[in-house]
């Protein structure tokens, strides 16, 4: 993961990267709405729009997304 000291950058990194890992319709229907909050060291935050996405993003790829 790139370090990037800007979270918004950091996130349009990681979803270039997870472009590449996740099904095209996986991207669009719980990355893409995803929006990078904050940055604390290398911990960075992402806001979901709905606590759907959150709980399906966290159980489907909370381990990607962590590594």
């Amino acid at each position: 993961m790139p370090t990037l000291s800007n979270p918004l950058t950091l996130w349009e990194s990681v979803k270039a990267e997870l472009r590449g890992v996740v099904s095209p319709a996986d991207f669009e229907s719980w990355f893409s709405h995803l929006q990078a909050t904050g940055l604390d060291g290398d911990t960075l935050f992402l806001q979901a729009p709905s606590v759907l996405v959150e709980a399906w993003v966290n159980s489907n790829f909370g381990d990607l997304l962590r590594h």
